[in-house]
């Protein structure tokens, strides 16, 4: 309740409820997928994978981040096969949203890379990726305030809790290094340096 206050009280969704567009529904989806997703189940990455398609219909420049509820669905997984098994129920509920504005570009632009929006190489070039970036962290910043600096702590601890921990049994201990400087020869430590002792 409280993050659908916030969300609800966002200069930005209030700026955009002002006006007709497809920002705040293809948030809505997205979110959703986010939410769907964290259930961590086969039925739910498919729902993850059918809401993401349908925010990628609203907003097809936005297919990128499909990455995340993705991520959340495969994150902390028994073994690589059923990552695997839930990458492609997924990308079943996904990629068909995909092909269809592929489709519609071919048919009415010529190409399924070109958009309402004209050539979209152009938009997204490298070159722009320096100033897009410098811009954008500053109007994200301006128009979200401590929120969007809580957002980002988020984003931290939710990847050092599932990507960077790992578990040590009772009767194990794990030693995690960090080594700078040329190889060694064979069965010299003397250089490595032990950042953290887990027992």
């Amino acid at each position: 309740a409280t993050a659908a206050a916030l969300v609800a009280c966002s200069p930005v969704v209030v700026f955009e409820s002002l006006v007709v567009m497809a920002d705040v529904p293809a948030a809505a989806f997205w979110i959703s997928a986010l939410a769907v997703a964290w259930q961590r189940t086969g039925v739910s990455t498919l729902g993850a994978g059918v809401l993401s398609g349908i925010a990628i219909l609203i907003r097809p420049n936005l297919l990128p981040l499909a990455v995340f509820p993705w991520l959340l669905a495969v994150c902390r997984v028994p073994d690589a096969r059923v990552a695997g098994a839930r990458t492609a129920i997924f990308a079943l509920g996904s990629v068909p949203a995909a092909l269809v504005i592929a489709f519609i570009n071919q048919r009415i632009h010529g190409s399924a890379f070109t958009s309402g929006y004209g050539d979209l190489g152009t938009a997204f070039a490298l070159q722009h990726a320096a100033l897009n970036l410098r811009l954008y962290s500053g109007w994200w910043l301006e128009s979200q305030g401590i929120t969007g600096l809580l957002f980002v702590f988020a984003l931290w601890s939710l990847w050092m809790w599932f990507f960077c921990r790992f578990y040590v049994g009772p009767d194990e201990m794990a030693v995690i290094t960090a080594k700078t400087g040329k190889p060694l020869a064979e069965g010299q430590i003397n250089h490595w340096q032990l950042i953290s002792l887990l027992i």
